[in-house]
């Protein structure tokens, strides 16, 4: 059953996909796990079609999330 994590899927993604990997993991209870490489999770600014960043999302992850960030990566800004 779903309950015990059988049919469960994973979801992995690089750069938009890997933002892709992490948004999916804020809004769906299916995923086993999200893995999100590069990913921005920090938007310049918001707009009507990015209301929030999504780093503002994370305490509604439903999964747990690796992400990997290069340290001199410019764009993934240092909080």
């Amino acid at each position: 059953s779903i309950e015990n994590g059988a049919g469960k899927i994973s979801t992995l993604g690089f750069c938009m996909g890997g933002l892709y990997s992490f948004l999916a993991a804020t809004k769906s209870t299916r995923l086993a796990c999200a893995v999100d490489f590069y990913g921005r999770i920090v938007y310049p600014q918001t707009s009507p079609n990015k209301p929030e960043s999504p780093l503002d999302l994370a305490p509604q992850l439903k999964c747990p999330l690796l992400a990997f960030f290069g340290e001199a990566d410019a764009s993934i800004p240092v909080k």
